[in-house]
């Protein structure tokens, strides 16, 4: 019988010099070289264009490497004091974020396995910080490789390749795969004195991005109440512009961050946050680890689905129906056309299966325009209701500090 693969797919490359890689959103802690392996892998577009820059020092010898791992429907099972090496399909947060409380739940059932996660990119320091877990956040050596029983690849997950047009509930279906219970997270109360409020609008998609006409009403809503500060990030260059039409909207007292270098930088603003209101993006999983209180607002995926089984946030979820669509419709991101239009069901006025392709290259102008001039519908309805938004992030916020 051949070996079982798993479907996350690596380029393998020999390395006769010795390299360093970094990711500069990650703590230099988690740079990375290389062990004196015959052989690496690496799905990191940073590490491909330095190998394939490094001449006769590097090279590439297999564009389309699979590991052997432990096949799915086995990983019911006890690991004892094994290590066991998990593969990560994407570095998304929102779904690390998921396997972050997985890995909790698996290292309270078997604290003698040493536990090891690969390809965790951008998406290192909120691993890193788990304790007992080691990270591998850019290249993995056959040295490795041949240290760890089982591999598991977790691009098995139930799932996981149609996120894009499904969203999954990451933790509970690997809970559910391993047979374990979840590490539960109690939600936090609001300190004493005057509360810190983030609101958090940007996502890596316009379907997902708030307006900056709805944080602002949001942060109208709370600033009386609250320490309000609003925080952009860089996601498809839109934050100059971003900020341009958000500030002259925000009440005076109310901070704008640029947002953070590192993942952990990050986390660490999180953690010191009351309460926070945020887009369907990676800050909204990210509370999860905290039970910060707050809202999440919710358009083309479906907030229930995403939030799974923690009660920290409440949820709103946009309601929008039109010929070819209703949110939610499950698109994560824009879709195009055989013929290359870009956008959504109903911003193109199509059923999905005339969406056959995701848009893979960023496109500043096109995100520029469907984030401030021209809503996907469900985005749009939104902004009209960004008032009863508001109002029901203060009467939320109001009912936690009166207890």
């Amino acid at each position: 019988m051949s070996p079982h693969r798993g479907p996350t797919a690596f380029v393998k490359f020999r390395a006769d010099a010795p390299f360093s890689f970094h990711i500069s959103a990650t703590e230099s802690r988690h740079r990375q070289g290389g062990d004196g392996s015959r052989a690496y892998y690496t799905r990191s577009r940073l590490v491909l264009q330095q190998v394939r820059q490094a001449g006769p020092a590097a090279r590439v010898v297999a564009e389309s490497a699979h590991f052997r791992t432990l096949p799915a429907e086995r990983w019911a099972r006890d690991y004892g004091r094994q290590k066991v090496m998990f593969v990560l399909p994407s570095e998304a947060l929102g779904d690390c974020v998921g396997v972050v409380l997985f890995l909790r739940a698996f290292r309270r059932r078997f604290p003698e396995a040493g536990v090891t996660i690969a390809n965790t990119g951008a998406a290192s320091d909120l691993f890193g910080r788990e304790p007992g877990v080691r990270v591998l956040p850019l290249v993995v050596s056959e040295k490795e490789l041949d240290g760890h029983f089982p591999i598991i690849d977790l691009g098995e997950v139930d799932g996981w390749d149609t996120v894009t047009t499904q969203p999954v509930d990451v933790e509970t279906t690997l809970l559910l795969r391993f047979g374990l219970d979840p590490v539960e997270v109690p939600p936090r109360p609001l300190s004493a004195g005057r509360p810190a409020v983030a609101i958090l609008p940007m996502a890596s998609s316009p379907l997902r991005t708030l307006p900056p006409q709805v944080a602002a009403a949001i942060a109208t809503a709370l600033h009386e109440k609250a320490d309000v500060t609003v925080v952009l990030n860089a996601y498809q260059g839109l934050k100059p512009a971003y900020e341009r039409r958000l500030v002259p909207l925000l009440p005076k007292d109310v901070r704008v961050s640029p947002g953070f270098p590192t993942t952990a930088g990050l986390l660490d603003f999180l953690a010191a946050q009351d309460f926070v209101v945020t887009a369907d993006s990676g800050p909204a999983h990210l509370s999860k680890l905290f039970g910060t209180r707050g809202l999440a607002i919710y358009t083309s995926a479906s907030g229930t689905v995403l939030q799974g089984r923690h009660g920290n946030l409440d949820l709103w979820q946009v309601d929008y129906a039109g010929r070819h669509c209703a949110a939610p419709c499950g698109l994560a991101k824009l879709r195009a056309t055989a013929d290359g239009r870009v956008g959504c069901m109903g911003s193109l006025n199509l059923p999905v299966e005339d969406l056959p392709n995701l848009v893979g290259e960023a496109q500043p102008a096109l995100a520029e325009r469907l984030t401030f001039d021209d809503h996907v519908p469900c985005v749009a309805r939104l902004v009209e209701e960004r008032d009863r938004v508001a109002q029901a992030a203060l009467d939320h916020f109001s009912s936690l500090s009166s207890r």
